[in-house]
């Protein structure tokens, strides 16, 4: 999960505790989906029961994203830095934060999961589709 810092800066934060990591120390992502970070073991514990809604999504989509990415003959290490720029550019976008909650909100009994991604468009014109 992401949050906007002071000053605008984006700072990856625990998904259950919502704290940024203790200086000299990382999130720890889901041994299971490997997307969603967590202080430790003790948040993800107590955020399973919600988490687990999504979790098999978020992995076979991850497995899926990353080895279409190696068979372009990319590595894990390119694929990780992707996500870090993907996410910096969503936290950059004003008021995309509140609609990805509200569309949760709104379909939450459709499906678990709300996805956003970035498309290259032959000019510098953001669209947005719904489903």
């Amino acid at each position: 999960m992401t949050s906007t810092g002071m000053g605008g800066n984006l700072q990856i934060v625990c998904a259950n505790c919502q704290a940024p990591p203790v200086p000299g120390s990382k999130l720890r992502y889901c041994g299971r989906c490997l997307c969603t970070q967590y202080c430790g073991k003790l948040c993800a514990a107590a955020d399973w029961a919600e988490h687990k809604l999504a979790c098999e999504s978020l992995r076979r989509g991850h497995d899926g994203d990353m080895a279409e990415h190696e068979e372009a003959g990319g590595t894990r290490k390119e694929f990780r830095q992707g996500y870090r720029e993907d996410a910096n550019f969503f936290a950059g976008v004003p008021g995309l934060k509140n609609e990805m909650e509200l569309l949760a909100w709104t379909h939450r009994h459709k499906s678990p999961v709300v996805s956003a991604s970035t498309i290259q468009l032959p000019s510098n014109n953001l669209t947005a589709e719904g489903d």
